[in-house]
């Protein structure tokens, strides 16, 4: 059986690619809306409806990765505060100290730890 290459509406561009993925609905949409793709590039149904976009820019780099960790570390340890033990919220004042004075220093001890991971800096 041969597939008729479908245009883009609006875009003349010919959709050639497999099955386009089912929207994402409720939570899902919600969830995952914001969240860049680590390393692939557009999908099929992406193309299709039109939407142009640099893959470069949605691989993560140690900025984001680093914002991720601090953020996770933050929340976990003022929940381990919460629950576990109240020492925990020296380790949310290391973690925001740290951030602080990467501000002016340009230098993060994870970010060290990241690079030697072999992510893009």
């Amino acid at each position: 059986m041969v597939r008729k290459a479908a245009t883009a509406p609006g875009t003349g561009r010919e959709f050639t690619g497999g099955t386009p993925t089912p929207p994402l609905r409720g939570w899902q949409s919600v969830a995952w809306s914001g969240v860049p793709r680590l390393r692939r590039g557009l999908n099929d149904s992406a193309r299709f409806a039109g939407y142009e976009e640099n893959i470069e820019e949605n691989i993560m780099d140690v900025n984001r990765w680093l914002r991720m960790i601090a953020g996770t570390f933050i929340v976990a340890s003022l929940a381990l505060g919460y629950w576990v033990s109240p020492k925990w919220y020296l380790f949310t004042a290391f973690v925001g100290l740290n951030l602080f004075q990467s501000a002016f220093t340009n230098w993060c001890p994870m970010m060290t730890f990241l690079r030697k991971l072999g992510v893009k800096p």
